[in-house]
């Protein structure tokens, strides 16, 4: 079934997804001129992708729980204190192996619209990704905030309520369920496989836990924390059964990031 509002289809799981990530793969640099529309373009039309998808994600979509906040809180707590181990990618523990082709290897770490007095040369990297300097000029959190330009509010509207609900959706709702490799139990005692889309939400294998570390791997520079942390709001979606939980958590964390880079300029958060 293809339909795109049927929630037994795969369509309206990774529509928003592909969409996102299509888009983000033409995005100039952030530091060019272009990179703000290019910005605003790609979350409208992952939120009409999401608009389209909806009726097939009403079903799972409810008041999320007291797990749901509380994992996100830790979850950002957990990130911001991995990165300040780690700053840096899979492809620097082991050196040589040409994985930087494969995975992310660093954020852009484009200060989001204050001006910091140090040039873009100064601040740029092998790879053509960008590094803010280590401290601000002005390093006062109030002077920070007076010269954030919208772009930054705009991003961490993104991060905070595109990214969640498509992400989630995209590997819990479904990559998860669809793997999931446990064959069906029934007293006729059949080896027949469950419909992926009969696969409860947080149903736990062997083939679910790889895929909760290889994802992260593939699309955070954040090695070890996104695996400590994907591998969390796993454990959140066996406990609660909740895809709502899970994007609460997902966006709880990303607003969080948001808001210790605005109070510390570790732009390489973001």
């Amino acid at each position: 079934m293809l339909s795109i509002t049927s929630e037994k289809s795969p369509i309206p799981y990774i529509a928003p997804f592909v969409v996102y990530m299509i888009c983000t793969s033409f995005e100039p640099e952030p530091s060019t001129g272009q990179y703000p529309l290019f910005y605003c373009v790609k979350l409208l039309l992952t939120a009409i992708a999401i608009a389209v998808c909806f009726p097939a994600w009403k079903s799972f979509l409810k008041c999320p729980s007291f797990y749901g906040v509380l994992a996100g809180i830790l979850g950002a707590v957990v990130w911001i204190g991995l990165c300040q181990m780690e700053k840096r990618s899979v492809s620097d523990f082991l050196p040589g192996m040409g994985l930087e082709k494969v995975f992310p290897t660093t954020r852009p770490g484009y200060d989001w619209g204050i001006e910091t007095g140090v040039s873009v040369e100064e601040n740029e990297l092998s790879g053509g990704g960008y590094y803010p300097p280590q401290k601000e000029p002005a390093s006062d959190f109030r002077s920070r905030i007076s010269r954030i330009s919208p772009l930054f509010y705009l991003r961490l509207f993104g991060l905070a309520v595109i990214v969640p609900f498509i992400e989630e959706f995209f590997l819990r709702g479904f990559v998860l369920r669809y793997f999931w490799s446990e064959p069906k139990k029934e007293e006729s005692n059949s080896s027949e496989p469950i419909p992926w889309y009969d696969v409860p939400i947080g149903a736990l294998c062997p083939m679910v836990w790889a895929i909760t570390i290889l994802y992260p791997l593939l699309t955070h520079p954040e090695a070890l924390a996104g695996i400590v942390w994907f591998c969390g709001i796993t454990l959140l979606a066996w406990k609660t059964k909740s895809l709502s939980d899970c994007v609460c958590a997902h966006a709880i964390t990303n607003l969080a990031l948001g808001i210790w880079v605005l109070y510390s300029g570790q732009w390489f958060l973001l």
